[in-house]
């Protein structure tokens, strides 16, 4: 969980869209409140409260490169899901340095 202050700026992603930045503006038991429309989101799982405003799903992210990430990992599960076997010519030692970077296993040397 993160500790949102009175000020901290976010970036919101209102329904499927691009997120927005947004200044914190209020801070309850469960809900954080931010500029613009006078939206909110639960501050333990960040998401956001879509309400009569139908912006769900949504959620915050503490920037936009977080969000960015998100987007580029979801992409890569997409183009490796279904595939029977690596592209041609990738060999066992680049696709466990892959898994290395990512974090995903220790590096080879290790």
């Amino acid at each position: 969980m993160r500790a949102y202050k009175v000020g901290d700026v976010v970036f919101v992603r209102l329904g499927w869209g691009a997120p927005c930045e947004v200044t914190i503006t209020a801070i309850g038991r469960r809900w954080v409140t931010f500029d613009g429309d006078e939206g909110r989101f639960d501050k333990d799982t960040g998401e956001l409260d879509g309400g009569k405003k139908g912006w769900s799903p949504g959620a915050v992210y503490a920037s936009r490169a977080e969000w960015e990430a998100e987007q580029v990992w979801s992409a890569l599960q997409d183009a490796i899901r279904g595939r029977p076997a690596p592209p041609e010519g990738v060999t066992a030692g680049a696709i466990e340095q892959a898994m290395a970077l990512l974090g995903l296993v220790k590096s080879p040397s290790e």
